[in-house]
């Protein structure tokens, strides 16, 4: 069963993060936390290099901790 408050916490949570386009970092950082905890193991590209973001991501990947 959905935990409707609990789903509606974490959206504003996320959605509250200022992100502002190239500047992705604080809300990159969360979602990483956010997927450890869950006990996957994110792994982001080096996408800042070519668009001169402030975060290593543009595509994450995730795998199951072993």
């Amino acid at each position: 069963m959905i935990n409707k408050t609990r789903l509606i916490d974490e959206f504003i949570e996320l959605v509250s993060v200022p992100c502002p386009s190239k500047d992705e970092k604080q809300e990159a950082e969360l979602i990483m936390a956010k997927l450890r905890e869950l006990g996957l193991e994110p792994e982001m590209d080096k996408a800042h290099e070519k668009t001169g973001g402030t975060c290593e991501i543009g595509r994450a990947s995730c795998r199951e901790r072993v």
